[in-house]
């Protein structure tokens, strides 16, 4: 009787250590995901507009820059402004 008792104590230690160590490993997994498909499109998303936004205000400041450049600048830095204030403060839908 104590020998079988002491075996299923065993064999439920070890279940045990063996779901902590599942669980850790789950959940390292789901941050790596997390990682790759949610934050790493924003970070994209974010050095593009930064980069653009740069770019745009060069040729705005620049004496040298074209009309053309300047037209395509303004209307660059217009729809970064709009994009960001539409995420930022956009209509939530409630139905």
């Amino acid at each position: 009787m104590q020998f079988r008792l002491k075996r299923e104590e065993a064999e439920l230690t070890a279940r045990l250590e063996k779901e902590k160590t599942d669980n850790s490993h789950k959940q390292k997994v789901e941050f790596s995901r997390f990682i790759v498909k949610e934050l790493s499109v924003y970070v994209i998303g974010i050095l593009l507009i930064v980069a653009l936004s740069i770019t745009s205000t060069r040729a705005l400041m620049d004496k040298d820059s074209s009309q053309d450049a300047k037209v395509w600048a303004k209307s660059t830095l217009t729809a970064i402004a709009t994009a960001v204030g539409g995420y930022l403060f956009g209509k939530s839908s409630s139905t």
